[in-house]
């Protein structure tokens, strides 16, 4: 973790899958408590589950409701992004817009 103006940058494993949810819960956790904003890198991500959408998910919600910001380094892709349209999530044909999709597709540097 590397910390910017009380902005957390995360990095993803390689591997998010329900074997290293809990590990990977207590990093968003702690990010969140203590900074105002976390950026997640999930670049590297090679393998993920439904557990790795769900930590994000909720971690972006957590943030959320303390009045702090939570985005994705660059828009979802590779192995997160198979994972949300797998699981329905994310429909790659639908119009851009809604705020789940906006939280996967933009990026942190995207308006």
């Amino acid at each position: 973790m590397t910390e910017t103006a009380s902005i957390a940058r995360l990095r993803f494993p390689d591997t998010a899958t329900v074997r290293q949810a809990e590990d990977v819960q207590k990093t968003l956790a702690l990010a969140i408590a203590r900074h105002a904003g976390v950026v997640v890198d999930c670049s590297g991500l090679k393998e993920a589950d439904l557990s790795a959408v769900q930590l994000l998910l909720a971690a972006h919600r957590s943030a959320a409701a303390q009045g702090k910001r939570f985005a994705l380094a660059a828009p979802a892709s590779d192995a997160l992004l198979g994972v949300l349209v797998r699981a329905g999530i994310l429909d790659p044909d639908a119009p851009a817009g809604s705020p789940d999709a906006d939280f996967w597709l933009k990026g942190a540097h995207q308006p």
